[in-house]
This record gives C-alpha cells, structure tokens and sequence, in this order.
C-alpha cells in the first residue's frame, strides 16, 4: 500500500514519530531512557527541559519507528521507567 492510500490518521510504517514524555526528576532518568532505546535499537533525538520548580523533566522524542509494535514497545519501556507520569 502507499503512503497516499492510507486513510486520514493512519501512519505508514516506518515513520518518524514525535512526543513528549514527563517524569519526577531523578538522577538516573537518562540513564533509565538510554537503555530503554538502546534495548529496542532505538536513535532518537532527545530534547530535555527541566520544570520550574526542578520536580518534573519532559522529553521530546523523535525517533523513526520500524513499525506500530516497535513504537508500541518502545513507548511501554519508556512508561516502565520509575518516574514516568505520562506521555503525549
């Protein structure tokens, strides 16, 4: 199938994909997020940015997935992390 007979919201695989992902602030949360990626062959692009007060870290992911299963893992690993409070 091409990538133009899709329907409206469906993602031709592989694709690059971008979403945020926050968690309490730790010392080894990029440690934890660096093996999750590497455990699933992952190479993103990682943008951090700490909040106001330091309790919270977002991360801006992108990243090209193989398919929705990889995506799908890879997102289940990141929500493993202790710390996680929730992804978009």
């Amino acid at each position: 199938m091409e990538k133009n007979d899709l329907k409206p919201g469906v993602t031709a695989f592989p694709a690059e994909v971008t979403f945020k992902a926050v968690f309490y602030s730790s010392h080894s949360l990029g440690d934890n997020l660096d093996r999750v990626f590497r455990e699933n062959a992952v190479e993103p692009q990682l943008k951090s940015k700490a909040s106001r007060n330091g309790k919270f870290t977002s991360y801006t992911v992108t990243a090209t997935f193989r398919s929705e299963d990889h995506l799908q893992k890879v997102c289940a690993g990141i929500a493993a992390v202790k710390g996680y409070t929730t992804m978009f």
